[in-house]
């Protein structure tokens, strides 16, 4: 039978008690004294908590005193299910209450949950269930509850509460300091709540047993200790005075505060501790002179007027040597009559960004195993170089060099020796080509490494062809002698391929393609030779032409495809993306690599219909994916230079989308690092609507560019896929696990995603989760694969045991 409520408004039979006139009399008391901490802490989480604590126990004590008074046994039934009500809910109460004073670890969050749920099970059954509770028991100062085998789950699960509740508060006063407000505070919440437990002897009488339940008497002991503790220490001291203490002392960059007349009367123990002085040494002195004069007469100045100063950058000195680099804002305080009260500097510690930015940004510019200047810095180099033979009618040779047979030495004796010959062949190169005497004068010139074993070096003012067969010869011969690493002497030679500037190109970009051309047709010819750059050997060589005709048709006739290789978490291993590789397989010239049909597509601006292809494709087969319940939901396409420049990108993407049903979340568009530094203003319009689109964006080959944290804060950039090459010997003698371990560590401070790409080894995927990248991607986990072959692979027990 349910709870029926018409019993407590009969008042017939009803009759005066002093035992239950007591009991009920504690109930205001109670109930005051938890409004007053409601009032005490204005509303705070804390003193609502509180005060529904101490209506629980109200709820309980007029339960229990309704029962004393009541005429006959079914009316006293109702009061006391009514007061067990409160009581089912005290201890979860009491717990909610003691976690939003103390803030404990995370950890016991399951426990206050499960409370919670314990507590509406309780008074759900006290309420429904007849058979909750037996019989009420008659003794002299009247009815009182029965507890059977059901009723008495409430016991363990207040005393569970409760000593849980203590043991918190105890933590509480062992973690404070000694004679500290907090440490009374948990100590006397200790106490109070110490004694509030022993009103458990009230459940004695539930069993039969006559004696009066005085415990009530004692709950109000500890609520009193409580409410007392609240009026004197308060729960929360967060005070304007309190709260700007800890956010001071707390804050991660240095703050000092100087009144007008210049003296330091703030600073924090941050600020300190980067200036490497102690409080006595600088709090209620003038700014010294060491400081001052790091800042310009007209910067004063300017503070003084009260032009606020931001992001200055100042290179600091500590007395122990320590050279620091730190970030400065300084605005002024106005008082009444707008004269200057006081000056407020914010100061932050950017060393480790600087030389974070600092090698990045060499990087960018230098090879990391050979220190010789790269692609990048390289092309630079060479367009000030024609730009000076244009003005001075001068010739530029380029040399492309490349070694023979390389693979083979790396495949038979390893990649750690293969980077060590690579670095004694720069070293070799750099000595025949610095001021190289052709002739009767000197040439200036240069070597930088393009990647893997592909070196290029240029010569200016060249004045005969013999000039450049003579240092062509030298740098043969000189790569060809025998080195000796370790117990091994390695011989290896070189093929070498010339374009001369300007009858063989008039910009960078030509001439290396054409020495480029040049290297394979010294390869054709038996290697370990060089060849000049021939228009026409070449153009019948690479039949480029036609090449592009049969691009065309390919488009035209389906024979393009895609390719797709997961992404996959470097510490489940499960696949969360997938990235699309276009492939091309012409049914008379067999697989063609993207290398050599891509640069002709972006040439010939086929690249713009080919790209619109791929977005669409890829996004139909995202959806495909997604409809058959493939556990990965995104996938990322590789936009070209020229298709991002392309006006109508935008409306490319959202058409694919639309076409396909697909969540813009869902795709993910990679750039690289040039491609955004080109027409800045567009850019970042295009990045912004595409992210306002909700389409993924991130960095492609990141680190083989400009690599600037600059770029980073300005584009809605939310991924960087580290370039296969800094991966490649990320556990080895080079310095790519530095580089590695950096580029992570950036991205974190600008909460940006990483993945790992090229990852061929557990090494390296074990390097990569150890230094907190997340995502990873390489033929270690899946080589890239057709879409029906990816989904059987997805389907073998070891992808779904891997994820």
């Amino acid at each position: 039978m349910r709870v029926d409520l018409t019993h407590l408004l009969d008042l017939t039979g009803y009759a005066y008690n002093s035992y239950a006139l007591l009991q009920f009399a504690c109930a205001l008391p109670t109930l005051a004294m938890g409004a007053i901490i409601v009032v005490r802490e204005r509303g705070s989480h804390v003193g609502v908590m509180y005060f529904f604590v101490t209506l629980a126990i109200a709820i309980w004590f007029v339960g229990f005193s309704g029962g004393y008074i009541a005429p006959h046994a079914v009316a006293a039934d109702v009061w006391i299910r009514l007061g067990n009500i409160g009581v089912a809910f005290i201890p979860t109460l009491t717990l909610q209450f003691t976690w939003n004073v103390l803030r404990p670890p995370n950890r016991l969050k399951w426990l206050l949950r499960a409370g919670w749920i314990s507590s509406v099970a309780f008074a759900l059954a006290i309420v429904i269930l007849p058979s909750t509770f037996g019989a009420p028991y008659r003794y002299s100062w009247g009815y009182y509850g029965h507890y059977n085998v059901y009723s008495t789950l409430l016991i363990p699960f207040l005393g569970l509460f409760f000593g849980v509740t203590l043991y918190l508060y105890w933590q509480a006063y062992k973690r404070a300091r000694a004679g500290s407000i907090a440490a009374r505070r948990a100590k006397l919440l200790f106490v109070a709540w110490g004694i509030g437990s022993f009103g458990a002897v009230d459940f004695v009488p539930s069993y039969g047993v006559d004696m009066y339940p005085f415990g009530f008497l004692i709950v109000i002991v500890g609520v009193s200790i409580t409410t007392y503790v609240t009026a004197r220490y308060r729960l929360l001291d967060i005070t304007p005075a309190f709260a700007a203490q800890h956010i001071i002392e707390n804050m991660n960059d240095g703050l000092i505060v100087l009144d007008k007349e210049g003296i330091v009367r703030v600073a924090n123990s941050t600020l300190l501790g980067m200036i490497g002085m102690t409080e006595e040494e600088f709090v209620g002195k003038a700014v010294p002179y060491s400081l001052l004069r790091l800042l310009s007469l007209s910067e004063l100045t300017a503070i003084e007027a009260g032009v606020p100063l931001q992001n200055r950058e100042i290179d600091f000195k500590r007395r122990d040597g320590t050279e620091l680099v730190l970030s400065l804002g300084i605005s002024t305080m106005r008082a009444a009559g707008d004269e200057n009260a006081a000056y407020v500097g914010v100061v932050r510690d950017i060393t480790e960004r600087r030389r974070a930015e600092e090698r990045i940004r060499y990087l960018a510019y230098y090879d990391n195993l050979t220190n010789l200047p790269n692609r990048q810095s390289f092309q630079e180099h060479l367009r000030g170089a024609l730009s000076h033979a244009a003005r001075h009618k001068r010739k530029v040779a380029l040399l492309f060099l490349d070694l023979d047979h390389f693979k083979r030495i790396n495949d038979t004796l390893g990649h750690a020796l293969g980077d060590r010959l690579l670095q004694a062949i720069a070293g070799r190169l750099i000595g025949c080509v610095r001021k190289a005497r052709v002739g009767a004068k000197d040439v200036e010139g240069s070597v930088a490494r393009l990647g893997g074993d592909e070196f290029i070096v240029s010569l200016q003012d060249i004045e005969s062809q013999d000039d450049i067969t003579r240092v062509a010869s030298r740098l043969l011969a000189a790569v060809s002698e025998p080195i000796r690493l370790d117990q091994h002497d390695i011989a290896v030679t070189a093929s070498l391929g010339i374009s001369v500037y300007p009858q063989d190109g008039d910009d960078a970009e030509a001439l290396l393609k054409n020495a480029d051309a040049a290297m394979y047709q010294a390869k054709e010819a038996g290697r370990h030779s060089y060849f000049f750059y021939d228009r026409s050997s070449n153009a019948a060589m690479y039949n480029r032409l036609s090449l592009e005709v049969k691009l065309r048709r390919a488009l035209e006739l389906g024979h393009l495809s895609l390719n797709y290789q997961p992404q996959v978490a470097t510490h489940s291993r499960r696949p969360v993306a997938v990235e699309a590789l276009l492939r091309w397989n012409d049914p008379e010239l067999g697989a063609i690599p993207p290398e050599r049909f891509i640069p002709i597509a972006e040439e010939s601006g086929l690249i713009i219909p080919i790209g619109e292809w791929v977005l669409r494709v890829a996004c139909a087969q995202a959806r495909a994916w997604q409809d058959a319940g493939f556990p990965f939901m995104r996938v990322a396409v590789n936009l070209s230079s020229r298709q991002f420049r392309d006006r109508d990108l935008v409306g490319v993407v959202r058409e694919a989308l639309a076409a396909a049903r697909l969540d813009p979340r869902h795709l993910e568009l990679e750039l690289t690092e040039s491609m955004i530094m080109q027409d800045a203003l567009h850019t970042r319009r295009t990045l912004e609507v595409l992210k306002a689109m909700g389409v993924k964006l991130s960095i492609d080959d990141f680190g083989t560019g400009y690599s600037s944290l600059s770029y980073l804060r300005s584009f809605p950039i939310e991924t960087l896929k580290i370039d296969r090459s800094f991966v490649a010997d990320i556990a080895g003698t080079t310095d790519n696990g530095a580089i590695v371990t950096t580029i992570i560590a950036m991205a974190r401070s600008l909460k940006l995603g990483v993945v790992g790409e090229g990852v061929e080894t557990e090494q390296q995927r074990a390097f990569l989760q150890q230094h907190g990248c997340a995502l990873a991607q390489g033929y270690l986990f899946c080589v890239p694969l057709p879409a029906n072959e990816l989904e059987n692979w997805m389907r073998m027990p070891y992808a779904q045991t891997a994820g």
